[in-house]
């Protein structure tokens, strides 16, 4: 199952520019202020690259913030 994002978070990943036809390349900000970062979203909300470090049982609802890496 993949992992998608909260919607408050969707329309900023949007606004991003394509790292590659349909997907951006983003680093996450979670609640904590841990960053991952080389993350994949597809459609604005879906990460695409599970398995990544520091995302394995990462629950979604502490990303706070996402910033775009291209």
């Amino acid at each position: 199952m993949r992992l998608k994002l909260p919607d408050r978070i969707k329309d900023k990943v949007g606004s991003f520019p394509e790292s590659s036809y349909g997907a951006h390349l983003v680093t996450l900000v979670l609640d904590d202020g841990t960053r991952i970062p080389h993350v994949r979203i597809a459609g604005w909300d879906e990460i695409v690259d599970d398995p990544l470090p520091g995302l394995d049982g990462l629950d979604v609802s502490r990303v706070v913030d996402v910033e775009s890496e291209v």
